[in-house]
């Protein structure tokens, strides 16, 4: 079963990119994702599993903001 809370720092290792990438990917507006009353942000696995699929038919991927720490 799909975990719904999701970390950033579990998002950015599943697909590779920099935490910091996965912060402006949310603030561009590229990855679902949802922001808790504490300012936290979650992922639901099954949607970002989807979304994941979906990039990799069109090629999506690359255009992740890249961010060398």
């Amino acid at each position: 079963m799909p975990n719904p809370n999701l970390s950033v720092k579990d998002v950015a290792r599943k697909i590779g990119k920099s935490e910091w990438g996965i912060y402006l990917a949310l603030k561009a507006g590229l990855l679902p994702g949802y922001k808790l009353p504490s300012g936290v942000w979650r992922f639901d696995e099954g949607e970002i599993d989807s979304w994941l699929a979906s990039c990799r038919k069109s090629g999506r991927t690359a255009r992740l903001p890249e961010v060398n720490p």
